[in-house]
């Protein structure tokens, strides 16, 4: 399946650099205007949960801010614990990267996209 506008945006910047979870949902309101911050929790959390399935993400070895999380399975933890608030940088947070899955998931031009947002707002 072909990565949507949302997709093709936050995972070619996440192959320049490192980003902080909290930039998934960042996203997510870029992409879907309007959303209140619970839709926002939902459409981010419905993202990770794909790209950890299609193992296109990695925690970030060299986080940008310190946390203690370090397995996949801790950032869907984090962000359940902390639930909305964890939209937005959170201290402990962790950090995201793109793995060589995920590079080859890419278009061959980044930030292009063929398909629309995916996940329907309820």
């Amino acid at each position: 399946m072909p990565l949507d506008l949302l997709e093709a945006d936050f995972l070619g910047d996440l192959a320049i650099d490192t980003h902080g979870v909290w930039e998934v949902f960042e996203s997510v309101r870029l992409h879907y205007p309007g959303c209140d911050d619970s839709e926002v929790r939902k459409i981010g959390e419905k993202y990770l949960a794909r790209w950890i399935e299609k193992e296109w993400i990695a925690v970030a070895d060299k986080p940008l801010y310190p946390t203690k999380v370090v397995s996949l399975t801790e950032v869907m933890e984090f962000l359940k614990k902390h639930s909305v608030v964890s939209t937005s940088y959170l201290e402990g947070a962790p950090s995201l990267d793109i793995t060589e899955t995920g590079l080859k998931a890419l278009p061959e031009t980044p930030n292009k996209a063929v398909q629309r947002t995916r996940f329907a707002r309820r």
